[in-house]
């Protein structure tokens, strides 16, 4: 019974020097940025050891810490990039669809008014050749041209976008992959600016003639 008080006093002697023996290292790690002429100083023991490693841990850890942050920054930016990166839009898939299944009204919903009324205007002219020179094929004796080659494919699929107004359609041959082509369709907004309408339709392969083109060349005709 004798010996409890005296074990209660070792212990708080204990924590009391744990307590001073923490203080004294903090600072001495805050006297480092002190006297200048004594960091100057080639002495080793003008800098107490245990502070400039504690100062060099501290500082390692910030400069990880930046670096980590820096990194994730860019992961963010480079996120950022790639969602914004333009993608397939709806209408090209809609386009293919109408396409495949040769539904010319749900392709003219698709036009922009400027080009369907040329293309109606154009199918007007080539029905009137006709007419005046039954035993002839007419300009548009296949249909509307909206695709570069008369061939069905098997498949067509909207591609990437080039620029935010020109996208890729792509008809593939699961037989004959060496037939496929990739046509681009020209897009502009509504009046609204709330949807795309397709305004030309570039040929594969080198995108030089168009849709606008072959109705220029129609109304051409006589």
């Amino acid at each position: 019974m004798m010996q409890r008080p005296a074990r209660l006093g070792w212990l708080r002697r204990w924590r009391e020097y744990k307590r001073q023996s923490s203080a004294w290292f903090f600072s001495l790690a805050r006297w480092q940025s002190g006297d200048a002429e004594d960091c100057k100083s080639s002495y080793s023991g003008s800098i107490p050891l245990r502070a400039s490693i504690y100062l060099f841990i501290v500082r390692l850890m910030r400069l990880s810490f930046s670096r980590i942050s820096g990194f994730i920054l860019f992961l963010a930016v480079l996120s950022g990039c790639a969602s914004s990166a333009p993608r397939p839009s709806g209408i090209a898939q809609e386009f293919c669809s109408a396409v495949q299944s040769g539904n010319q009204a749900a392709i003219e919903s698709l036009l922009s008014p400027s080009l369907l009324r040329a293309v109606q205007r154009a199918q007007r002219h080539s029905d009137a050749i006709q007419k005046s020179k039954p035993k002839e094929k007419p300009p548009l004796g296949d249909g509307i041209p909206y695709q570069s080659y008369p061939d069905r494919a098997d498949r067509c699929e909207a591609g990437l976008k080039i620029t935010s107004a020109i996208q890729e359609i792509r008809y593939l041959f699961a037989a004959y992959p060496d037939a496929d082509w990739t046509d681009r369709i020209v897009l502009v907004k509504n009046k609204d600016g709330a949807a795309q309408k397709i305004d030309d339709i570039l040929y594969a392969p080198d995108y030089k003639d168009s849709l606008r083109n072959v109705v220029k060349e129609v109304l051409a005709q006589h």
